[in-house]
């Protein structure tokens, strides 16, 4: 996800968005919880 530190690759993006992007972009690394995954005991 996402790529090189390079003006290319740069996007102008406002805080908001910033802010949604990066977590929408980082959610992939994000451990699953019991019930998204929904697990049967």
């Amino acid at each position: 996800q996402g790529g090189k530190d390079v003006y290319d690759n740069l996007q102008a993006l406002h805080r908001h968005c910033h802010d949604v992007k990066t977590a929408t972009d980082n959610s992939y690394n994000q451990p699953k919880s019991d019930t998204e995954i929904n697990v049967m005991w």
